[in-house]
């Protein structure tokens, strides 16, 4: 390991790599023949893909903070994007495809996370927090509000999509509902006994809750 990178650059660049795994399961599900020419613009007008090689490798040691924030700032833009252009062909149920995409891949992450049968809320969410883009470490953005044995629920502090999802014409409304859908796959993953709701507004209050 580079004496300039920290076990939390790692963590943070895991959560980019997720969202490109999540744009390239799009690309691969969208049953357009025109969807490789459409990822080449996106691509072109945004940012290429990363490219398969270690961290150490490719990052500006220069600038770390720098270079993350503008890979986080790059993956959400273009996948928002990505996705407005496959809408613009016409393409049907382009919503509904993605929010599917992203519930199995909060299934795959509860799976790789080793949680199954977990009745333990903490470590649902935390383990949770390893798996979502919620810009870099030092916003904080999640807010626990209530934590209690059968109930946590939490609120964001402030939105930090906002520029990189309705500025490319996709409200980040849909956004938060392509979240939503993760985090559903992954806590339903981990015990189907427990549920996940959430407000789809400004402050984006989410619950686990035990069954009573």
């Amino acid at each position: 390991m580079s004496a300039f990178l920290a076990p939390i650059h790692f963590w943070l660049y895991n959560k980019i790599k997720l969202m490109e795994d999540i744009e390239k399961k799009i690309i691969q599900t969208v049953d357009l023949e025109n969807i490789q020419a459409l990822s080449e613009e996106t691509q072109k007008e945004i940012a290429p893909f990363l490219p398969e090689a270690s961290l150490e490798a490719i990052i500006d040691q220069g600038n770390i903070h720098g270079w993350l924030q503008n890979k986080i700032t790059s993956v959400e833009r273009r996948q928002a994007l990505l996705i407005k252009k496959i809408e613009s062909t016409g393409y049907p149920g382009i919503y509904d495809l993605t929010e599917s995409i992203y519930e199995n891949f909060g299934h795959d992450a509860a799976q790789n996370a080793a949680i199954q049968n977990s009745n333990d809320l903490n470590d649902i969410f935390n383990k949770l927090n390893n798996y979502l883009l919620e810009g870099m470490p030092c916003d904080r953005v999640n807010k626990v509000v209530n934590n209690s044995e059968s109930e946590l629920s939490w609120e964001i502090t402030r939105c930090v999509h906002t520029d990189n999802w309705s500025t490319v014409g996709v409200p980040v409304e849909r956004y938060y509902a392509f979240r939503a859908a993760f985090i559903k796959g992954f806590v339903t993953s981990a015990n189907p006994s427990l549920s996940y709701r959430y407000t789809n507004d400004d402050q984006q209050l989410s619950v686990i809750a035990k069954e009573k």
